[in-house]
């Protein structure tokens, strides 16, 4: 006899917020995060711009922030050093994790030296994508 057990994680205070383009991946995200109870917690921004505009306006809400690397205008790496160099992002600790396709290690490198806090690949299928969302979520619980 197998016995299925859901899947749980532990949500801490705050949102998870997502910086991403591309509407298939905002679709695996939503399914993703609500499969994990996260998805009364969730803000999307669809561009680099748009989420330095939302992280203005942040009272004192802890945020997790998954960011793609590879967007149009702002990349997730200048989105990073604009953060780091010119909000109040620069002294606070919000976990920033790089959520992409993208397997050049060049860019990880210099990911983890403007302070990113992780890098994961997004998967192939949608159950590799959960995983990987859950994976980190729970390190973002135990931090």
């Amino acid at each position: 006899m197998h016995i299925k057990v859901k899947k749980t994680v532990m949500i801490k205070e705050g949102t998870l917020l997502l910086i991403e383009n591309d509407p298939a991946d905002i679709n695996l995200f939503e399914m993703a995060a609500k499969e994990l109870g996260f998805d009364n917690k969730v803000k999307i921004c669809e561009s680099g711009e748009q989420a330095i505009q939302f992280l203005k306006q942040l009272g004192a809400e802890t945020f997790l922030i998954l960011c793609d690397m590879n967007m149009p205008k702002m990349t997730g790496m200048e989105l990073k050093r604009e953060l780091q160099e010119t909000s109040r992002m620069a002294s606070k600790t919000i976990p920033f994790v790089f959520f992409s396709t993208n397997t050049n290690d060049e860019l990880l490198i210099e990911a983890y030296e403007l302070g990113a806090h992780g890098y994961f690949l997004k998967g192939d299928t949608y159950e590799e994508y959960r995983d990987r969302m859950e994976i980190i979520i729970k390190y973002w619980e135990m931090s």
